[in-house]
């Protein structure tokens, strides 16, 4: 069987060698035409009988890349045992996900308790219950906060407090205009 390029192009890269066994689907080739890229698929399982193109060359439309020859009934089954695992993450990618991790908000707070609190843990009795105490506390502040971003003026204060809180914020408002660099 042929694998033909679908379109005019250049092809970027050849993904199989000849003797290669490949399952239906499995990427073949990339051909980029017009800055984008197209991946090239097999039409069904085959072992690579010749490849007719490499990185760079130039193909029309209908162009030869590939001729799979095909398989064989057990190497159908070896195919179908070469299928990717979903489950298997890349080391470079589980490197990337825990640098990631350490700046997600359940990272942030223990981090946080532990470094502006550090003195006070060192001295408690038990540290590991301050602790604990501390990330709960930091947790409950955090819920607060993001809640005030959320919610309107009204669904923070009680409407029969608002005239307390803005008289008292209104002279550090005044002061801060006099004074904007601090």
């Amino acid at each position: 069987m042929s694998v033909l390029s679908p379109l005019r192009g250049t092809v970027v890269s050849v993904e199989v060698t000849q003797g290669d066994l490949v399952r239906q689907g499995a990427p073949i080739a990339i051909v980029e035409s017009m800055k984008m890229e197209h991946v090239v698929e097999a039409p069904q399982a085959g072992i690579v009988g010749r490849v007719a193109v490499g990185p760079g060359d130039t193909v029309a439309e209908g162009a030869l890349l590939v001729h799979l020859d095909p398989v064989p009934a057990a190497a159908d089954v070896v195919s179908e045992a070469a299928e990717i695992d979903l489950e298997s993450v890349r080391p470079d990618l589980a490197s990337l996900i825990e640098r990631h991790a350490k700046g997600l908000d359940p990272a942030r707070p223990d981090g946080a308790v532990r470094l502006g609190y550090r003195k006070e843990l060192e001295a408690a009795e038990d540290p590991d219950a301050l602790f604990e105490q501390m990330v709960a506390a930091a947790y409950e502040h955090g819920k607060a906060v993001n809640a005030a971003s959320v919610f309107e003026l009204d669904d923070v204060i009680d409407p029969a407090d608002t005239r307390r809180w803005i008289t008292a914020a209104l002279p550090l408002e005044a002061r801060r205009r006099e004074r904007p660099w601090s």
